[in-house]
């Protein structure tokens, strides 16, 4: 696999996730199309017109990743 594009890592924060940067992830999640509901723990989910690969992680510490790689044409 390829180096991320984009990592965000959200936190809860006054009863919604959002990174150090204030994104929130509803709205982030919104912005590249995805949905995931709260019983995800792991999706990989891929987007071939956008050529992006999108992983998905919820930890048990109250953590929740969003990793955006580049598919690379082969």
């Amino acid at each position: 696999m390829s180096k991320p594009k984009r990592l965000f890592v959200f936190r809860p924060v006054d009863g919604r996730y959002q990174d150090a940067d204030g994104n929130i992830m509803a709205d982030v999640l919104a912005d590249y199309g995805l949905t995931i509901d709260g019983r995800t723990q792991f999706a990989r989910l891929y987007d071939y017109d956008a050529m992006e690969l999108y992983e998905f992680r919820a930890y048990s510490a109250y953590k929740i990743t969003l990793t955006i790689y580049p598919i690379e044409r082969v």
